[in-house]
């Protein structure tokens, strides 16, 4: 019996190991899957954090520069006035007619200009709102 004892550890031995040497190798890789998704997690987090970071101070100089500024006050008046005025009509005024005239007037400049009007627009109102839009600063 002895015999046999010998031959079937000659033969059991090195199958158990390469089967615990498998399952050591998939928990290696397991674990190793799992530092990757942990570091990527940690990488957006920074990322996030920093992001924040940018936003707040990129604000702080928006508003540090906005007191000296009058063209939010300038794009507000000139949203606003066209309304304002489609109300108006006092004696021989309309203001209707007139702002009604005026965007006539206005669809019937070039083209570069209408678009070189509305970049300028959204430069003034635009560029907050598509700052917070930035999921990847």
């Amino acid at each position: 019996m002895a015999i046999w004892d010998k031959v079937l550890g000659a033969v059991t031995g090195p199958v158990a190991t390469y089967f615990t040497r498998r399952a050591e190798l998939k928990q290696a890789r397991f674990e190793a899957e799992l530092k990757f998704e942990q570091a990527k997690g940690d990488r957006a987090a920074q990322l996030i954090r920093e992001g924040l970071a940018a936003d707040a101070n990129w604000e702080m100089e928006f508003a540090r520069q906005a007191q000296n500024s009058w063209k939010d006050e300038y794009t507000l008046g000139v949203v606003s006035l066209p309304a304002v005025l489609c109300f108006v009509s006092i004696g021989t005024f309309d203001g209707a007619a007139v702002v009604t005239r005026g965007f006539a007037a206005l669809s019937g400049t070039p083209l570069w200009f209408q678009t070189i009007l509305g970049i300028m627009f959204c430069a003034t109102v635009g560029v907050r709102w598509w700052r917070r839009e930035q999921s990847d600063t």
